[in-house]
């Protein structure tokens, strides 16, 4: 799917996560503790060319490559952040840590930060090449074109390739921005107004009701 995606000449770059930022999905594995077992990062599984497409820059190392897909190299990917979460001011490049499903993961490269939420502070987070229990991936694809028929196309293509399976495609500024409108404090100014009516509602309706 992401070849033939790539192909296309309106079509600048193309890769694939499994959980964009502000896209509501949550990690699919996770960093532990060796000694405790408590959480400490969220893991996200990734294919060659998501970095390029969702400009996150490569500080150092290197970025996945498909060599390392065909091989199922256990390498990973850190922002700067979650390489001091984790190895403090040792030098992360080279080092490894676990993940909750058991995988010995080696850090190849250390990329740009990225926020995933707005709900307070992110978990750290490291970008893995996907493993046997990947349960899905976004195909992530950056356009020469902004406009209602490059989305349409790109839908069609998709869904041909799976036919009968249903294909959510839209443009990534706007599902941030949905994000951001919920958690402006208008937004939630009108939906706590909301909740506040419906209580004065129902609270009248009862009254009528018992007189």
């Amino acid at each position: 799917a992401m070849e033939a995606i790539g192909d296309r000449t309106d079509v600048v770059s193309v890769g694939a996560v499994g959980s964009i930022p502000f896209g509501g999905g949550a990690p699919d594995e996770g960093v532990v503790d060796a000694e405790t077992g408590a959480a400490r990062a969220g893991i996200y599984h990734v294919l060659p060319g998501y970095f390029e497409t969702a400009q996150i820059p490569l500080l150092r190392g290197h970025l996945p490559t498909w060599a390392d897909i065909d091989g199922a190299a256990d390498i990973a990917v850190i922002p700067e952040s979650t390489a001091r979460a984790l190895f403090g001011s040792s030098e992360p490049i080279g080092a490894t840590f676990s993940s909750n499903r058991g995988r010995r993961l080696t850090v190849v490269g250390i990329v740009g930060e990225v926020t995933h939420t707005l709900a307070g502070e992110s978990r750290p987070q490291a970008y893995v090449i996907p493993g046997a229990a990947t349960r899905g991936m976004w195909v992530v694809a950056r356009v020469r074109n902004h406009n209602d028929q490059t989305l349409a196309a790109l839908r069609r293509q998709l869904g041909a390739m799976r036919p009968g399976m249903p294909v959510t495609a839209t443009w990534w500024s706007d599902s941030i921005g949905s994000v951001a409108a919920m958690r402006s404090p208008r937004f939630q100014t009108l939906v706590l107004g909301s909740f506040a009516a419906l209580g004065l509602g129902l609270t009248a309706l009862g009254v009528f009701g018992l007189v």
